[in-house]
């Protein structure tokens, strides 16, 4: 199979899997709170991000470019669960990595966190020395008309999700 017809088949798989998630849920397009949500969400992953560091870039890129989707959700998984309760933070089927001969590189991880009525799809880049978070989409299962009660929905949905350190 070639690279662009699995390319569009894993875009085709994502779309539909984004059209399930929300599927029954509202999407708050408020901008305004945006960029809160997403810092939010960056700080909850950052040890998933370095977690996923420690494993060896030529096995990443080996998964990433042979679409081993199973084996790319096993290491997220298994990078997950020391931050997330189980099933909170999932591999959303596509991945992609960039890597050049001048040396830079970066992959680029699609998830999706779900806890609580919230439903967030994202793409989760690393870098060299650190990570960032970009936020496709967010999805309440009851949508209130307060912005602010929203934000208050997704941070209560975030901290409940992260695994409790003694």
């Amino acid at each position: 199979m070639s690279s662009a017809v699995a390319a569009c088949k894993d875009t085709m798989q994502t779309v539909a899997f984004a059209e399930s998630l929300i599927s029954g849920a509202e999407v708050d397009t408020s901008v305004s709170q945006h960029a809160e949500r997403e810092a939010l969400l960056a700080e909850a992953v950052r040890p998933v991000a370095a977690e996923l560091r420690l494993v060896d870039l030529t096995c990443l890129a080996r998964h990433i470019l042979g679409n081993e989707t199973a084996n790319i959700s096993d290491l997220i998984e298994s990078s997950a669960e020391l931050s997330f309760k189980e099933g909170t933070l999932t591999y959303a089927g596509t991945s992609t990595i960039d890597l050049n001969w001048g040396g830079d590189q970066s992959i680029c991880f699609h998830l999706n966190f779900q806890n609580k009525g919230v439903k967030v799809m994202f793409e989760l880049f690393l870098l060299p020395l650190k990570s960032a978070v970009d936020v496709k989409f967010i999805a309440f299962d009851r949508i209130q008309d307060d912005i602010a009660d929203n934000s208050q929905r997704f941070t209560e949905a975030l901290e409940d999700a992260l695994v409790k350190r003694s």
